[in-house]
């Protein structure tokens, strides 16, 4: 059955199976009709199309251009098929949504994520200034001017992202 361009509709399981040659879509005919727009047929309770096989069958019986519904049947199963692609990119986006925008305090929480982030990559470039002049008695002001008061000032920073971050994750505005 494979790559074969098959549509097959049963009312009592409440299925609808559509396989074009790249793509299959199976579903109930309660989500199908909100995918495709439209519901099944009424005069359709099932209905087996295979058309690399030539099989047709309406409600059990072999149809034809000429039997009652048979013209309507074969040319309802035809639109379906180069359908199947859309189909089943509708089922896929139904039940996969987008994920929805972030809100204000999720952006604002993610800055503030990214700020600690950068800061604490500033104090792990720099620990080696602190480890070395401790190390080797060195005044740290002396070797590298301004780097204590830049650390403390990254971490001071840290600091308040994080009650920050602790606030807005509370609900409250910063």
């Amino acid at each position: 059955m494979d790559n074969q361009e098959i549509v097959f509709i049963n009312r009592d399981k409440n299925v609808i199976i559509v396989q074009g040659k790249s793509v299959s879509y199976q579903e109930t005919l309660t989500n199908f009709a909100l995918d495709h727009g439209e519901p099944v047929p009424e005069y359709i309770q099932k209905l087996d199309i295979c058309k690399d096989t030539g099989l047709r069958m309406l409600n059990g019986s072999v149809i034809t251009e000429k039997t009652e519904h048979g013209a309507d049947a074969i040319a309802y199963a035809d639109t379906l098929i180069p359908l199947a692609q859309t189909l089943q990119d509708a089922k896929e986006s139904r039940e996969n949504p987008p994920a929805p925008e972030p809100t204000e305090e999720e952006l604002a929480i993610q800055a503030k994520q990214e700020e600690i982030a950068e800061a604490k990559q500033y104090l792990n470039e720099t620990d080696y200034a602190v480890i070395k002049c401790m190390e080797n008695g060195l005044d740290l002001e002396t070797e590298y001017p301004g780097l204590k008061a830049q650390r403390q000032a990254k971490r001071d920073l840290i600091n308040a992202n994080e009650a920050s971050i602790m606030t807005l994750s509370e609900g409250g505005a910063v």
